[in-house]
């Protein structure tokens, strides 16, 4: 396939690229370009039942090394790292080897390393009030559950950031409160929850697990398996299986309760609170198949998301100047306000039609290209942009700023010509 030509859209700071639905698949694809995938990322955070991309540190409280550190959305997330919510706030964590948690209100988390060591996870004594003695216990915290680094193998040049990204993150500890984990096509069987008195090992699984105040443990499965095996020495019992539309409870000083079905309506209500975060911060991507690049540009804006990158390829899969791919793929979620990237089939170069006179006939066949935005780039750019897009660029120095762009005469994201003249005005100090 040959590339016509690229159009990035207004940027004035690189955005966030589009994210795949698994990040354990894309750590293979970033790692070429040698792009450090995120331990963690903070990818939602929903107050009061609205979308909030700069919660307060009131609202998500996360401490690293005995520091506050301020929250906000697409925030990257470190091991020792603890979040706290708010008696009003629900948080979406991702998780680097492939899992979506959802924190639900008055809930607090560690994430923990996957460093070696004899000992298991355990939750706090009561003279360890502090959060640095209980993270600091927690670092040599042998976790169980590895395994799996080799299904992460794509090639030898992979293998050592595959294997990496395997043991960066092998369980999380559940202080209090509830979560709902899933995990993502394409993951590891890599994760283990600590919960106080037990840890769980996931088998391709999506369940709701929460810690009530005494230190009891409920597990509600909703699909896959969940293996619970106790850890505290004074309490011990037999490792417990939890399978799809199963619940169970255990620790908080009694014996584990049985094993009971669960109906699904049931739980669909305990699971309202999840599917109104999944409403507000991941939103369905569109189809946008076979339509211009205005239609696209529409339906998209429509749902609250953005266009990044649009490009011109010749596929012959469709008309000109019509969508034949898109990234992230129909069906898959964006956070509000994600971008989207567009590929158009290409327009045909022709030989220009003339007239019975032997002239050119004005505007016959005239390949059209799309005016970038330009306005806030350095005067170097702005010129580099236009002509990878089919443009001359024309400037005119003003006062101001040095060295950038402060306006164009030809509207950013309408159709012009390829070759014609973009006109703008750059700042210069006078």
């Amino acid at each position: 396939m040959t590339v016509v030509r690229t159009t990035v859209g207004a940027l004035t700071s690189v955005p966030r690229l589009p994210r795949m639905p698994a990040l354990v698949v894309t750590a293979v694809l970033v790692s070429a370009c040698g792009i450090k995938l995120p331990f963690a990322r903070v990818e939602g955070v929903v107050v009061r039942d609205q979308y909030d991309e700069s919660p307060q540190a009131s609202q998500v409280r996360v401490i690293r090394a005995n520091a506050v550190v301020s929250p906000s959305v697409s925030m990257r997330l470190q091991p020792g790292d603890s979040i706290t919510t708010s008696a009003d706030t629900r948080v979406v964590i991702e998780l680097g080897v492939g899992y979506r948690v959802t924190l639900d209100t008055s809930t607090s988390i560690f994430l923990e390393t996957g460093a070696t060591g004899s000992g298991d996870v355990r939750p706090p004594e009561p003279s360890e009030r502090g959060e640095a003695a209980y993270l600091n216990r927690l670092a040599g915290a042998r976790v169980i559950g590895r395994g799996a680094g080799s299904r992460l193998r794509r090639t030898s040049a992979d293998a050592a950031s595959a294997d990496a990204l395997a043991q960066s993150l092998t369980s999380l500890f559940l202080k209090i409160g509830k979560a709902f984990i899933e995990r993502l096509r394409g993951a590891p069987d890599s994760l283990t929850i600590g919960t106080p008195g037990s840890k769980l090992h996931i088998v391709g699984t999506r369940f709701l697990i929460a810690v009530n105040s005494s230190a009891r443990t409920a597990v509600t499965v909703a699909a896959g398996a969940v293996r619970a095996v106790s850890t505290d020495s004074t309490d011990r019992w037999s490792p417990i299986t939890y399978s799809a539309l199963q619940h169970g409870e255990y620790g908080g000083g009694a014996r584990p309760g049985p094993v009971r079905t669960v109906q699904p309506q049931t739980l669909e209500t305990e699971l309202r609170w999840v599917r109104t975060v999944e409403r507000l911060t991941r939103i369905p991507v569109p189809r946008l198949d076979s339509l211009t690049e205005a239609e696209a540009r529409a339906a998209v804006e429509r749902v609250g998301l953005r266009i990044f990158l649009v490009r011109h390829e010749k596929t012959g899969r469709a008309a000109p100047e019509r969508v034949v791919d898109q990234t992230p793929s129909a069906g898959d979620s964006l956070p509000p306000g994600g971008y989207v990237s567009l590929v158009l089939e290409s327009t045909p170069r022709r030989a220009p039609a003339d007239s019975a006179a032997g002239g050119r006939v004005p505007g016959a066949n005239v390949q059209m290209c799309t005016v970038p935005k330009i306005v806030d780039l350095s005067r170097d750019a702005a010129e580099r942009l236009l002509k990878a897009d089919g443009f001359t660029g024309q400037g005119t120095r003003d006062a101001g700023e040095i060295d950038r762009v402060t306006s164009q005469g030809e509207v950013a994201g309408t159709r012009r010509p390829c070759g014609s003249v973009v006109r703008y005005r750059y700042g210069l100090v006078g």
